[in-house]
């Protein structure tokens, strides 16, 4: 990472490969509902007690961990596993915003991996979310 403000942009993307088995069914709805939405659906499976949680997604900023933040800080404290990968799309991930994910993530950890992903042609933008409860459910979303 560049050093500098908090306008410094990630010099070269961290390269971390994981694989992960997705067991997960898509709830899709017609309707323009704010229950139906994937924030509403993430903040209620993250208030649960959350055993493991993986995820990625093509752009980053940390005004977006407002709703998983204490979940993750949590998850941290009790070294539960996290895997996420965030795009820095056209260069667009500020250093201050992965500083406070990698702080929220407890990393260095054995348990958290973080990598992020960027691509001189083109965009990385998956919007996955695998969330696995201490009660061993997988809520569907």
């Amino acid at each position: 990472m560049r050093s500098g403000g908090d306008s410094a942009h990630l010099a070269e993307p961290m390269k971390r490969t994981w694989a992960v088995r997705l067991n997960m069914r898509i709830s899709r709805s017609g309707k323009r509902e704010a229950s139906q939405a994937l924030g509403t659906w993430l903040q209620n499976v993250m208030a649960a007690d959350v055993a493991e949680v993986r995820w990625q997604s093509g752009f980053f900023a940390a005004d977006s961990l407002g709703i998983v933040q204490s979940a993750l800080n949590d998850m941290a404290g009790k070294d539960r596993p996290v895997h996420a990968l965030i795009g820095s799309n056209d260069q667009c991930t500020i250093r201050r915003d992965v500083e406070r994910l990698v702080s929220v993530l407890g990393i260095p950890r054995n348990k958290a991996q973080l990598g992020v992903v960027s691509y001189q042609d083109g965009y990385y933008h998956p919007k996955t979310f695998h969330v696995r409860r201490a009660d061993e459910v997988r809520p569907p979303m």
